[in-house]
């Protein structure tokens, strides 16, 4: 669809699904003459082992194992998913492997840190500082030979799901969580057994 903008009723502007054939209005006699929104995503999203991209990655794979029913990835809500059983999801991701020069692998550690909820509505944060989803899944790029990294490969992503009520119980408000405690409450699972364990169906 063309680009439009669409403001609910709390005056908040919801992100909608773009054609990536779309172009640039009013571009002719300039560089940008013919070029699409497609070519803006190759030319900004296209390094998908960076710790941004990769983390928005992880959070379209858990987003379409639990068949999220959202058109579009949400910029400004406390939790990364929402499953169509109103399951609230925190997606974490890490990789051993980096886009830059590395002596040695990556340290594996995810986020937990609470935080405080943003309220579009209100244009302020809430009060209550606290783990906002209902469960974490914390995704491991596990391909340790950067020759061979491909975040696109299934097979090279492990899952672990661990309840918000297990880290609060556990963890209390450390901030971050080893690769090691994180089996210690998950077993490693794949892409495809993410909705299983997660129970929905």
């Amino acid at each position: 669809m063309a680009y439009q903008v669409v403001i609910n009723d709390a005056g908040v502007m919801e992100a909608q699904a773009l054609n990536p054939q779309e172009t640039f209005i009013n571009s002719d006699g300039s560089d940008l003459g013919g070029k699409t929104i497609l070519d803006y995503w190759k030319w900004a999203f296209s390094d998908l082992v960076s710790n941004t991209e990769r983390g928005v990655l992880a959070e379209y794979l858990v987003a379409m194992a639990v068949g999220s029913e959202r058109p579009v990835r949400g910029s400004w809500e406390p939790y990364d998913i929402e499953a169509p059983d109103g399951t609230r999801i925190e997606v974490k991701s890490a990789s051993y492997v980096q886009s830059w020069y590395q002596k040695e692998l990556s340290k594996i550690q995810f986020s937990i840190r609470k935080t405080l909820e943003w309220i579009p509505e209100k244009n302020d944060f809430g009060s209550d500082k606290k783990r906002q989803s209902d469960v974490y899944v914390f995704c491991l790029l596990a391909q340790q030979a950067k020759a061979q990294i491909n975040p696109l490969d299934l097979n090279q992503w492990k899952f672990y799901v661990v309840p918000t009520a297990v880290l609060d119980r556990e963890l209390g408000d450390r901030q971050s969580i080893s690769l090691s405690k994180v089996k210690e409450f998950s077993d490693e699972i794949t892409h495809s057994q993410i909705s299983e364990v997660m129970g929905i169906k």
